[in-house]
């Protein structure tokens, strides 16, 4: 199974990123890390956080790699008695495993810190459906970027309420809706053809 995690931290915030990678490197294989990127604190007043994605493989479930983690931020010196916003050593978060192996999945958006997000799209999809994913996940990045959505593992915060449960999420909901609409928008700019020519198309290959 592969996993992303997000790591972060404002307290000897590189010594501690770096720390973190060293173990999460015992954990997963096939590591990979993003670029460094900086965030300002928010819900209190403190030193700037600097965080990156990780990503690797394991055979371990959620809850055994969250465990495994949790011991990661322990070993750091994290405070599990300190206030919900305040300074931490390490915080890492798994945000999603492999979306090839989710069933209907075909892409995922990861908000790494700022304006940085990651994709990941399932290439294996004809034309038309490539199309289509791109757009749903870049109407995600506009819900990050404007702070409609935010993650707080576990809840998911939309407008400021709180969401830990349930199928129709109404980020999904506005990205399922505004898919097409871009998609659309895209192949005609582009002079791809009609929706009809694509999907003709994608029906030979």
């Amino acid at each position: 199974m592969k996993y992303f995690l997000s790591v972060g931290s404002n307290i000897d915030a590189k010594e501690n990123l770096d720390f973190a990678e060293r173990e999460i490197d015992k954990i997963l294989t096939n590591l990979s890390s993003s670029s460094i990127h900086k965030t300002k604190a928010e819900g209190f007043e403190g030193d700037d956080f600097l965080n990156s994605v990780v990503s690797g493989e394991c055979d371990n479930s959620f809850d055994e790699l969250n465990h495994k983690l949790k011991s990661i931020e322990d070993m750091s010196g994290r405070d599990r008695n300190a206030a919900k916003f305040s300074a931490r050593t390490l915080d890492i978060d798994i945000h999603l495993d492999n979306y090839e192996q989710t069933e209907n999945v075909m892409g995922s958006c990861l908000h790494i810190g700022g304006n940085e997000f990651q994709l990941n799209i399932d290439k294996k999809q004809k034309l038309y459906d490539l199309i289509l994913t791109v757009c749903h996940e870049m109407v995600h990045v506009k819900q990050y970027a404007r702070k409609e959505l935010k993650e707080d593992y576990p809840r998911t915060l939309w407008f400021g309420k709180t969401y830990t449960d349930g199928r129709c999420y109404p980020w999904e909901l506005e990205a399922w809706k505004m898919q097409k609409i871009l998609a659309h928008k895209y192949i005609k700019q582009q002079k791809l053809g009609t929706i009809k020519v694509l999907k003709s198309l994608d029906k030979r290959s």
